[in-house]
C-alpha cells in the first residue's frame, strides 16, 4: 500500500510539473500561427509554474484557452454534492488498479524491447503504453461519474464533463513527462525534437469525447426518464414491495427476499468468472457491500467492489440496478 500511494504521489508531481509546459506550448503555437512573436520568451520559474496553474487549467487543445477552474463544482445541492464524493471514491479505487496492472506491464514493454535489441523501440512501445494506460484512466474516471450519477437519479452535468477534461489534460501531460523521463529514452536520445507527444495528446481527446458521449447519454436518459414520470395523485409508500389498496382490504402477506437477488448476482459471479483468487476476492468485496450499515460504509464499499470487478462488467450489467437502489436506500433514497 505504501509502494501504490507513493506510485500515486509520483504521478500527481509529474502532471503538475507538465500542465503548465502544456500551457507555455499552447501559447507558443497560438503566436506562431498569427505571426512572428515580438518578443522572446523566457522559461517561467517553478513558481511562477505552481501559480498559473492554480489561476487557471491547462487549454483544452480543442480551440480555446481552458480558464475554468474545475474545483469550483455546484456542491449546494446535496445529492449532487454526494454523488460527486461517490464519484472521486470510486475512481480512486479503479486508478489505484490502472496504476498498479500498467506498472507490472511497463516493465514487460521495456523488457520486450531490450530483448529484441532495437534500442530505436523504446520510444514508439512506451507511447502505445502510456496511451492504453491514459485511456483506461479516462474511461474510468467517465464511468465512475456515470455510476455514482445514476445511483442518485441524476444527470450528469456541465461540471463533470469539465472536470473529466480538466482531469484528462493533466493525465496527458503526466504521462507524457513519464514517457519522456524514461532512462530507456534518454539514454538513447530518443525522439529529441520530435512532436511525438501530439500522439498522446489525440488519443487523449479521442479518450475524452467518447467518455462524455457516455456521459450525455446518460444524461438524456435520467432527463427523460423523468418528464416520463406519471402525472397524478402523489402517494407515498415505504418499506420492501410496497402496495395501494383503494376500496379494498389487503389481506396479502408480505414477503420480501432482497437477499435472493443478491444470490443471483453471487451465481453469476461464481459461474463466470474462472480466475478463483479474483472470484473470491469480488465475493468478498459483494458480501461487504450487502453489510454496509451506513451511507459512508456503503459508498466506499461499493467502490471498492466496483473496482474489483472492472474486468467484468458484462456480468455485473444486469445487476447494476439492483446495486444502485441498495446504495439509494443507504443514502434515504
Amino acid at each position: 500500500m505504501g509502494e501504490m500511494k507513493r506510485a500515486i504521489a509520483w504521478e500527481d508531481g509529474q502532471r503538475s510539473r507538465y500542465a503548465s509546459m502544456v500551457v507555455i506550448a499552447a501559447a507558443n503555437h497560438r503566436r506562431g500561427a498569427s505571426g512572428p512573436r515580438r518578443h522572446q520568451h523566457t522559461e517561467p520559474t517553478d513558481r511562477e509554474r505552481r501559480c498559473r496553474q492554480h489561476r487557471t487549467r491547462p487549454p483544452d487543445l480543442e480551440g480555446g484557452v481552458g480558464a475554468v477552474d474545475c474545483t469550483k463544482q455546484p456542491m449546494n445541492d446535496p445529492p449532487r454534492a454526494e454523488a460527486e464524493r461517490l464519484a472521486a471514491t470510486t475512481f480512486n479505487a479503479r486508478r489505484e488498479r490502472i496504476i498498479r496492472e500498467f506498472g507490472e506491464e511497463r516493465y514487460k514493454v521495456i523488457n520486450r524491447v531490450a530483448h529484441s535489441g532495437n534500442a530505436a523501440g523504446y520510444l514508439p512501445a512506451l507511447i502505445r503504453w502510456a496511451v492504453d494506460r491514459l485511456k483506461q484512466t479516462i474511461s474510468a474516471q467517465a464511468d465512475a461519474y456515470i455510476d455514482a450519477f445514476n445511483a442518485y437519479g441524476l444527470p450528469c452535468d456541465d461540471a463533470a464533463e469539465k472536470n473529466l477534461w480538466s482531469t484528462s489534460i493533466q493525465s496527458a501531460a503526466g504521462s507524457i513527462s513519464n514517457v519522456r523521463g524514461d532512462r530507456s529514452v534518454t539514454r538513447n536520445h530518443l525522439g529529441a525534437g520530435a512532436p511525438w507527444h501530439l500522439d498522446i495528446e489525440r488519443e487523449m481527446h479521442t479518450a475524452v469525447k467518447e467518455g462524455i458521449a457516455r456521459m450525455q447519454m446518460q444524461r438524456a436518459t435520467a432527463l427523460n426518464a423523468r418528464k416520463e414520470a406519471p402525472v397524478g395523485h402523489t402517494i407515498t409508500v415505504h418499506g420492501q414491495n410496497p402496495r395501494v389498496n383503494i376500496n379494498s382490504v389487503d389481506n396479502s402477506v408480505n414477503v420480501v427476499r432482497q437477499d435472493s437477488q443478491f444470490s443471483e448476482l453471487r451465481k453469476a459471479i461464481e459461474s463466470s468468472v474462472s480466475d478463483g483468487i479474483k472470484r473470491a476476492t469480488i465475493l468478498e468485496r459483494l458480501a461487504e457491500l450487502e453489510r454496509a450499515p451506513d451511507k459512508k460504509s456503503g459508498a466506499e464499499r461499493y467502490a471498492a467492489f466496483m473496482a474489483v470487478v472492472a474486468d467484468h462488467m458484462t456480468v455485473i450489467l444486469p445487476f447494476l440496478p439492483l446495486l444502485h437502489d441498495h446504495i439509494a436506500k443507504l443514502f434515504g433514497g
